[in-house]
């Protein structure tokens, strides 16, 4: 794609501290492949995980805006010197990403708060 920016949608995570822990299978060189950001569901929080080895590329799960019960961040911990990880785990939640030619802003809300975010990324080109 000539496009900007570029994004990799799963269901499931492919690094992930929750009760489903981390999809091996889906563990591809994004980085190297030009992704900017791996963005996934299935977990029932929201977590920021920063792969140390390359820390311009997020994994980022928000599986919070639905459901009737959260899941714990630390079922599966992932190495702490490996992985740097932002994980909500209290807090109904949503993503808003708005993106231009030269930017992108993902923004977490939570229910509890709507009108701050609680985490915010930001790719610059």
């Amino acid at each position: 794609s000539k496009e900007p920016f570029k994004f990799v949608v799963f269901h499931h995570p492919p690094f992930s501290p929750g009760s489903h822990g981390s999809a091996e299978k889906m563990q591809w060189p994004f980085a190297s492949w030009g992704t900017d950001a791996v963005l996934c569901g299935h977990e029932h929080f929201y977590a920021r995980i920063m792969d140390k080895q390359t820390p311009k590329m997020p994994y980022i799960t928000c599986g919070s805006s639905g459901n009737n019960r959260l899941y714990g961040c630390d079922e599966h911990p992932l190495d702490s010197s490996k992985f740097d990880v932002k994980c909500d785990e209290n807090h109904w939640g949503a993503m808003l990403v708005r993106a231009s030619r030269s930017k992108v802003v993902m923004e977490y809300y939570t229910t509890q708060d709507p009108t701050h975010p609680t985490d915010v990324y930001v790719i610059q080109k």
